[in-house]
């Protein structure tokens, strides 16, 4: 399993941990960058330090868009 996933926002990236140790390292990368969206350019630096330390990071892989029928049984099922 990837311990860190991110997504690619154009002028930013998000990342987000998966499990418990990565979670350790993504809170000390929020302290420099609230919610870990960092800019575009400081990303390379980032992934490059969280590979150094051993974690592995791989882009999240797209979801498709839900359909109105999808999303009424996920809803019905949760009680909303």
């Amino acid at each position: 399993m990837t311990d860190m996933t991110f997504i690619d926002n154009g002028m930013f990236v998000n990342l987000m941990p998966n499990n418990p140790d990565a979670e350790k390292a993504w809170c000390l990368i929020n302290e420099a960058f609230p919610g870990c969206s960092m800019p575009f350019t400081a990303w390379p630096s980032v992934k490059s330090q969280l590979k150094s330390a051993g974690y592995s990071v791989r882009k999240q892989r797209k979801m498709k868009p839900l359909t109105d029928d999808e999303l009424d049984k996920i809803l019905a099922e949760l009680g909303v």
